[in-house]
């Protein structure tokens, strides 16, 4: 048995725009990609697209309250996966291996699953939509609403989860 070292990269980069309809509104546009490089996982490296549109509006005629809408849409892909990246840092002297003919040593009680994969390594759509809404109650006190939906899809192989 020994011990892994687990380490990871990450990098973010992207452009934004933010375009001014009229005085008290304001659209805004981000797309973005994240990639991370890990040693010691399932997946060496994965990487995320983003893109996020949002308007602002600042003038609505309840007590100068503000509107957010934002709508957002996130792709992760990567690497090839191994459930088996950590095979070495087993020993098979402390507890032997199943020797039976036709024995799935994959689910062995011991070992990792493969069929456990990791979520944050596994390729997602995510769709996410947010709504809020604030209003000044006195000069030095806001209340605000907020509204969010997320829809993630996640692909673990050929299958959709």
């Amino acid at each position: 048995i020994r011990d892994q070292i687990y380490s990871s990269k990450q990098f973010r980069f992207g452009p934004s725009a933010d375009w001014q309809v009229n005085k008290t509104s304001n659209l805004t546009f981000t797309a973005g990609r994240e990639t991370t490089e890990r040693t010691n996982a399932a997946r060496d490296r994965t990487w995320e697209d983003r893109y996020k549109l949002g308007y602002v509006n600042r003038s609505l005629p309840i007590r100068e309250s503000a509107l957010r809408l934002s709508y957002e849409f996130a792709s992760r892909r990567g690497s090839t996966y191994n459930p088996s990246y950590d095979d070495a840092a087993y020993s098979a002297a402390l507890f032997p291996m199943p020797t039976a003919i036709g024995s799935n040593v994959t689910s062995w009680a011991v070992r990792n699953l493969g069929a456990l994969r990791s979520y944050y390594l596994a390729d997602r759509d995510q769709h996410t939509a947010n709504v809020r809404l604030d209003t000044p109650l006195r000069a030095n006190l806001d209340a605000g609403l907020s509204f969010q939906t997320r829809q993630s899809q996640y692909q673990i192989g050929r299958a959709h989860v």
